[in-house]
């Protein structure tokens, strides 16, 4: 919906008009995914707009990296 692949921008972003096609046609619910932590977080966002819009929350395994990177923020403690 955001039209970014591989870091390049292949369309322009489009997520109202995702949306509006999938109601008419029928869908009563979403779930919308995240690779990256950053990306949870703007699923998050997004879901948070209309009841039918879910989210999950995860971390694609070619990602992990940054997670750890996060995680060890926090210490041991």
């Amino acid at each position: 919906f955001k039209g970014i692949y591989h870091g390049k921008q292949c369309h322009s972003a489009d997520l109202p008009s995702v949306l509006a096609r999938a109601w008419a046609a029928g869908v009563d619910r979403i779930i919308v995914t995240g690779g990256s932590l950053k990306e949870s977080r703007e699923a998050l966002e997004i879901a948070e707009t209309d009841g039918r819009l879910f989210c999950t929350v995860g971390v694609h395994p070619t990602r992990c990296g940054v997670i750890l990177e996060y995680i060890s923020c926090f210490g041991r403690d």
